[in-house]
């Protein structure tokens, strides 16, 4: 799977990893991968050998870590805090993993953000 998965590698894609990540080696990338990393490089960390073919995504203050020899399908992975996906972790097509459902608890303040986004 791994040879049928390297076919697919776009170098654009890879590069915007390598900006916009820690990596402590080689990794695979798909067409499909996407990653927004909204805080620093240093707070999304990819190990040795991991293949990425869905979308990671870090927010200002979350930490995102995968490692080495893992495998995330076309899923969505979101830190707002802190995620930690452990080594050797195959993860499959269709999964989200998020570590908050980012939105405030308080109800006026839920109202002000949907007004602002309209």
């Amino acid at each position: 799977m791994f040879n049928f998965l390297k076919r697919m590698v776009g170098k654009n894609i890879k590069r915007k990893f390598a900006r916009g990540a820690l990596l402590s080696g080689e990794i695979e990338v798909t067409i499909r991968a996407d990653l927004f990393n909204h805080g620093r490089k240093e707070n999304v960390k990819l190990g040795k050998h991991v293949v990425i073919d869905g979308t990671l995504e870090c927010y200002e203050r979350g930490i995102l870590l995968v490692g080495d020899y893992s495998f995330v399908g076309r899923s969505r992975i979101f830190a707002a805090q802190k995620v930690d996906i452990g080594k050797g972790v195959l993860i499959s097509d269709n999964v989200i993993i998020l570590d908050s459902d980012l939105h405030s608890l308080s109800a006026l303040k839920r109202f002000t953000e949907a007004v602002a986004w309209s």
